[in-house]
């Protein structure tokens, strides 16, 4: 039997941080392994004697890579911060957009100037881009032979790239004026997902770039790395041209873009955003010149395509549109 003059055992104010996807704790020993652009839904659960759970200030920290959400369609590309609110509520969800070790720290104060602590850790796995190149073998023209996505297009263009491939009959297949493909790996946590190629596209003249617009935002052919597939290589191609003018007055007209193409991946799983890998900047200008408004256009000035510059994100580099 028990002593039952001794001394009542004093409970110990302790805090949980709860994986809402299992119901259980998140361990402290060892890092949690999650997947880069997955929802994490987490819960702090606080266990003060005679302490109410509603009754206790919370404060969530997760660090600045972070997201409530991406919201990524082909109307819109808007990345959503955490609210001051969201981060001082018991439940936080949320997604990782870079890789690498994560802390989550969470504080309870329960008032009278007593507060509690906890802290775990995670390892967000992300697709790895083994390589983003591109190709380009072809010149800009300008005449009335352009095919946009495959189609000809009427009217005379200023075009780099997007004219009958003349190795091949028919038209249907043209020359396109970049060509690019990357190259994606996934490791033994990544069950599969869906890549994207997003390009932006701005006005670049006597090296300033302005504010960038979409063009055409998420609308681009989707591929999808299924479970079991480790690397898969995605291509792309652009070819892009301006229509020339048609009044009396005009007689320059400039193709002058910058672009910049983004590699995006979504894991599997309803739960689940869009996030950067890599992107690959690259521009190209030419001129083009007519006499008068009778006459045809024709190339001016010769163009000029930089060597587009590659670069694995690493920090903040959400696109927007």
């Amino acid at each position: 039997m028990g002593n039952p003059n001794a001394p009542a055992l004093r409970l110990k104010d302790t805090l949980q941080i709860i994986d809402n996807d299992t119901g259980k704790p998140v361990a402290y020993a060892a890092a949690k392994v999650v997947v880069v652009g997955k929802k994490i839904s987490l819960k702090g659960k606080a266990l003060p004697p005679g302490k109410k759970n509603g009754s206790v200030k919370w404060t969530w920290e997760v660090g600045q890579d972070a997201l409530s959400d991406y919201l990524t369609s082909k109307d819109e590309g808007r990345p959503v911060d955490l609210s001051s609110d969201q981060l001082g509520k018991d439940q936080l969800d949320f997604y990782w957009y870079l890789g690498g070790k994560k802390t989550v720290a969470l504080t309870a104060d329960l008032g009278g100037g007593k507060q509690l602590r906890k802290q775990v850790m995670f390892d967000v796995h992300i697709p790895t881009i083994e390589s983003f190149t591109w190709t380009n073998n072809t010149e800009v023209k300008v005449d009335d032979v352009y095919y946009d996505q495959g189609v000809k297009v009427s009217g005379e263009w200023i075009h780099f790239g997007g004219y009958p491939n003349p190795q091949k009959t028919g038209h249907d297949d043209p020359v396109p004026g970049i060509e690019y493909e990357a190259k994606v790996r996934l490791d033994s946590a990544i069950h599969g997902g869906t890549v994207y190629f997003v390009q932006l596209v701005g006005t670049k003249l006597d090296g300033e770039t302005f504010p960038t617009i979409p063009m055409p935002g998420m609308d681009y052919t989707q591929f999808v790395l299924r479970e079991g597939e480790k690397d898969r290589i995605f291509k792309g191609e652009d070819s892009p041209g301006g229509r020339l003018p048609t009044d009396q007055t005009t007689l320059q007209w400039a193709l002058n873009n910058a672009f910049v193409t983004y590699v995006m991946f979504k894991p599997i799983g309803q739960n689940s955003i869009f996030v950067p890998l890599a992107r690959l900047d690259w521009s190209v200008s030419a001129l083009a010149a007519r006499k008068d408004a009778k006459s045809k256009w024709s190339l001016l000035r010769k163009y000029e395509f930089p060597t587009p510059k590659m670069t694995i994100i690493q920090n903040r580099d959400l696109p927007a549109w």
